[in-house]
């Protein structure tokens, strides 16, 4: 008896120096592929004002310069979770990887636009019927083709008379159309912007419309052992998109840098307007899985449960 009670007492206070199962919990960092784009500016915001420190949790944002890089780190298991569109988790998943996405961070609607069907400086296509026929440079087998083809579509274009140039590399796509080595290309912003500023055109663009969605993503593992930072990530992240709509110079100097602005629109670029955190309709998912699967990309039709776990949205 004399031993059980020796043990209880050296348990407890041993609790009481390590502290409890829920804060060592807490405590484990929390490793989330970032891209450099405008669209993962809360996550930014959330880092360099320390708002994810203030809230108990330690996050690591590791950056990627590609889609690509970061998809074969998730898939190697390099990484709690990560940032980005709404068709890199669909393939991931159908690939095997365990993941939900959480929260849906950003999406176009009215004004606000995430890619543009781009005419050079050089061209001389002034509307999308102008494109029948016509190459336009897009990334393959990825929201970007998605976006392209539905806008030329829906501007009249028969399916047939679509055609697309791979150039996944976005630096080259722009390249390549400022100095007229393409007529068309798609593109996201601010390069947008940038092109129009250039004298090119914008043919087509997704605003107005709920079609390009960024999206935050968590593995299955991670939300089974650690709901509660997830949770608390989800809320700092909220927090930090309603300081960005708030305005203010340290959000343009946050974005200026971390969402790679080009120089020339720097002061000109304004950041995008964020809507609260949701969780992506089940219509946007069955329309990527459709999509994909048609184009051969995935091999089953995933269900919306598989993909999509709302319930640690604030």
């Amino acid at each position: 008896m004399k031993n059980k009670a020796v043990a209880l007492i050296t348990a407890v206070l041993l609790l009481c120096l390590t502290g409890s199962p829920a804060s060592a919990q807490q405590s484990k960092p929390i490793a989330f592929g970032v891209l450099p784009v405008v669209q993962a500016l809360p996550l930014f915001v959330a880092q360099e004002k320390g708002l994810f420190k203030e809230a108990g949790i330690q996050v690591d944002l590791v950056p990627f310069r590609t889609a690509m890089e970061k998809d074969v780190a998730m898939t190697a298991g390099q990484l709690d979770g990560y940032f980005g569109d709404l068709f890199t988790p669909v393939v991931l998943a159908a690939s095997g990887v365990k993941m939900k996405i959480v929260a849906r961070n950003f999406v176009t609607g009215e004004g606000q636009r995430m890619f543009g069907v781009m005419a050079g400086p050089k061209s001389d296509l002034k509307t999308v019927p102008d494109l029948a026929d016509v190459p336009v440079a897009v990334s393959k087998n990825s929201i970007i083709e998605y976006v392209t083809v539905t806008l030329l579509t829906q501007g009249g274009i028969k399916p047939e008379n679509i055609q697309l140039m791979e150039v996944k590399a976005i630096p080259i796509r722009f390249q390549m159309l400022m100095a007229g080595q393409v007529k068309a290309a798609t593109l996201p912003e601010p390069l947008v912007t940038l092109i129009e500023s250039q004298g090119g055109k914008v043919l087509a663009d997704d605003s107005g419309s709920p079609m390009s969605s960024t999206v935050l993503i968590f593995t299955d593992s991670f939300l089974s052992a650690h709901p509660d930072q997830a949770a608390t990530f989800l809320k700092v992240v909220a927090k930090a998109a309603e300081l960005i709509n708030q305005g203010g110079p340290d959000i343009q100097d946050i974005m200026n840098r971390a969402g790679n602005i080009p120089k020339p629109l720097h002061g000109v670029y304004a950041a995008p307007r964020f809507p609260k955190l949701s969780a992506p309709g089940e219509n946007e998912i069955e329309s990527a899985v459709t999509w994909l699967k048609e184009r051969g990309e995935i091999k089953k039709t995933l269900p919306y449960a598989e993909l999509v776990d709302g319930k640690y949205l604030p």
